[in-house]
């Protein structure tokens, strides 16, 4: 059988084949559209849920297929470690990241280690089971365009069924950014890390207008440094990182205060951000 960890698609017999979920626990396991770089994600469905999709419902005589929306998220990281120390390290960090953030920012989420299989040999595989946040995917770069919120609005209504008023919705939204962009700060200051805030759907806002991050598979710490800093991965996350933070400030608040900031000013002058955007284009992520 081969590594989980590297298949595009996992059906639900391979989850199962991990030896952690009873072969009668009434879920089913299915890929979610989104694989992050570290992770595969999977969508933890009821299955009389998953049933109704595929054989749909009689509504007024009418058949209908409704989605199945997941109760969780499970993630299992396509990082090996070479002992359980080295895994520990990585929790460490999640948690650092969780104590600034959570509940009301990050999507909660229990990681656990699993005793893996392969290839005749036992290994660490690391995994999560996430809280799943249904709503709409906030893009800090498409945050500048006239009327983004009002697009933005009817965006949430179709995909997460929000039924805020207009007035009442970016009044709302604006508060929680505020805040979530406070609590990213307390934590750069005081643990000196950044999680990924740049990667696609990684920061989602459900019906109520409460923005929450649901990725933090990709923490770097914060480099002072002239060179630009990238990932194991090629890319410049920590730089992209800020300036996310800095577009939704800017663009939804009306604040520059990152730019300001005396510590933060370097990673916003005109050099950097060439050789930044120079680094991005390089960065081809790899399939799968």
């Amino acid at each position: 059988m081969p590594d989980i960890r590297d298949c595009d698609r996992i059906e639900h017999a391979a989850i199962l084949a991990l030896n952690f979920i009873r072969d009668d626990a009434p879920y089913v396991f299915r890929r979610h559209f989104r694989t992050g770089l570290r992770s595969r994600i999977i969508e933890v469905l009821e299955a009389d849920a998953a049933a109704r999709e595929t054989a749909g419902v009689v509504v007024d005589g009418v058949r209908c297929f409704p989605r199945a929306r997941p109760v969780k998220m499970l993630r299992i990281f396509r990082t090996r470690f070479a002992d359980l120390e080295q895994g520990l390290h990585e929790t460490r960090r999640l948690k650092r990241v969780e104590c600034w953030l959570a509940p009301a920012f990050l999507a909660a989420s229990e990681e656990f280690y699993v005793d893996y299989r392969c290839g005749g040999r036992r290994q660490i595989l690391l995994c999560g089971l996430q809280d799943y946040v249904h709503g709409a995917a906030l893009d800090p770069w498409q945050a500048a365009g006239p009327g983004f919120l009002e697009r933005f609005h009817r965006q949430l209504k179709e995909e997460a069924g929000a039924r805020m008023e207009m007035t009442v919705f970016g009044e709302r939204l604006r508060e929680n950014l505020d805040a979530f962009v406070t609590a990213v700060r307390r934590l750069m200051e005081r643990e000196k890390i950044l999680p990924d805030l740049a990667g696609v759907r990684n920061l989602v806002v459900n019906a109520e207008a409460r923005l929450r991050l649901v990725d933090i598979n990709n923490i770097q710490d914060l480099d002072f440094g002239d060179a630009v800093p990238l990932d194991d991965k090629g890319y410049p996350v920590l730089d992209k990182s800020l300036e996310a933070l800095d577009l939704l400030a800017f663009h939804l608040l009306g604040r520059r205060d990152l730019r300001d900031d005396e510590a933060l000013r370097r990673f916003f002058t005109p050099d950097r951000r060439a050789r930044v955007e120079a680094a991005a284009r390089r960065f081809a992520p790899p399939s799968g």
